[in-house]
C-alpha cells in the first residue's frame, strides 16, 4: 500500500510540475506543494521555526533574486568570488565552452569532471574516453534550464555553458566532501557525505567536529576522522560566507590541498526531512541569532530518540 500511495503521489505532483504555469505566485504555489509534499506539512510562511522552513524562507522571498546570489550560483563565476575573498581554492578549470560545438572541439584531458554551470546536481566523472552516453548528457544540458526542474529562481537567467575540471578523487565515485553551515559569517556546523551516487549515508559534526545524533535524511557511517586542517577550512568558510546571513560553503580536501566545490544557497531545497523531527526546529534557531553552543545540549539530549 505504501509503494502504491507513493507512485500516485509521484504521479499526481508530475502533473502539477507540468500544468502549473511558471512565474510569480505560481511559483510560490509550487514551491508550498512541494514543501508539503516533502515534509509532509504546510510550512509557516509568517513565522518560521524550523531548518527546513527558514530555507524554504530564503526561496520564497526575493533573495533568490539578488545578483549574488544568483552569481554564486553559476560554477564558472562563483570561482571568480572565491578568487576574491580567499584565491584560488577551487578545482582547475581546464575549458569552459558556451556550445555543444565548441565542446566537441575541446582536448579533454584523460581524467576530468565535467558539469553544466547553470545547474546543480548535474556531473560526469570521466576517466578515459568519453562514450556517446556521455556526449548525449552533455549535449542535453545545453538545452536545459535548471529554473524549469523546481523553480529555484536563481538559475533562471544563468548563462549555458558547460565546465570542465580537475578531477579530485578515484575517477569512479565522488570524493568525500565538507559542507559547512555558515550563518552571518560564522561556521556553526557541518556535514560529511559518503557513497553519493552509491549507498548514500551522513555524518552532522559541530564545526569543533562532536558528532551530532541527527539523521538528514541519511543513515549515519562510522565517525570521520577530523581533517588536519579543519580550522584553515573554518577560516575560508568565515571569509567566503561574510556576505550572506546563511549560506553553506562545501569543501573538497585532498592531502593537504583545500578546495571550495561551490557555494549552496538553499540545501537540498528544503525537501529533506530530520530524524528525530524535532531536530529541524532546534537547528532552526540558527537562524534567529543563536549559535551552536546555544542548541548542542538540546541536539546532544537527542541521542537514542526516534524519529
Amino acid at each position: 500500500m505504501k509503494r502504491f500511495l507513493r507512485s500516485l503521489s509521484d504521479v499526481v505532483w508530475g502533473t502539477v510540475r507540468i500544468a502549473l504555469p511558471k512565474g510569480g505566485r505560481f511559483d510560490q504555489v509550487y514551491h508550498v506543494l512541494h514543501f508539503l509534499l516533502t515534509q509532509r506539512r504546510f510550512p509557516s510562511l509568517a513565522n518560521p521555526r524550523s531548518f527546513n522552513e527558514h530555507v524554504f524562507h530564503i526561496k520564497m522571498s526575493g533573495l533568490m533574486a539578488d545578483p549574488l546570489r544568483r552569481r554564486i550560483s553559476d560554477k564558472l563565476l562563483v570561482k571568480d568570488f572565491i578568487r576574491e575573498k580567499v584565491g584560488e581554492y577551487y578545482p582547475r578549470t581546464f575549458a569552459c565552452c558556451d556550445s555543444f560545438e565548441s565542446f566537441l572541439e575541446t582536448d579533454l584531458p584523460q581524467r576530468c569532471v565535467i558539469k553544466p554551470t547553470h545547474a546543480s546536481g548535474k556531473v560526469l566523472y570521466v576517466d578515459g574516453p568519453l562514450d556517446q552516453a556521455g556526449l548525449d548528457e552533455v549535449r542535453s544540458w545545453f538545452d536545459l534550464n535548471y529554473y524549469d526542474l523546481d523553480r529555484e529562481l536563481n538559475y533562471r537567467d544563468l548563462e549555458k555553458r558547460v565546465i570542465v575540471e580537475e578531477l579530485v578523487g578515484d575517477g569512479h565515485s565522488a570524493p568525500m566532501d565538507y559542507k559547512v553551515f555558515c550563518y552571518r559569517g560564522e561556521p556553526q556546523f557541518l556535514m560529511v557525505d559518503r557513497g553519493r551516487f552509491a549507498t548514500h549515508t551522513r555524518n552532522l559534526y559541530t564545526a569543533d567536529w562532536r558528532l551530532l545524533p541527527v539523521l538528514w535524511p541519511y543513515a549515519n557511517h562510522d565517525l570521520d576522522d577530523a581533517p588536519a586542517n579543519l580550522a584553515e577550512v573554518m577560516r575560508l568558510a568565515r571569509a567566503v560566507s561574510a556576505d550572506f546571513d546563511f549560506i553553506r560553503v562545501d569543501f573538497y580536501i585532498a592531502g593537504d590541498r583545500i578546495m571550495i566545490g561551490e557555494l549552496t544557497n538553499v540545501p537540498a531545497n528544503a525537501t529533506e526531512r530530520f530524524s528525530p523531527r524535532v531536530a529541524d526546529r532546534i537547528l532552526g534557531d540558527l537562524f534567529t541569532g543563536k549559535g551552536m553552543v546555544d542548541i548542542e545540549h538540546e541536539l546532544l539530549a537527542l541521542a537514542g530518540d526516534g524519529p
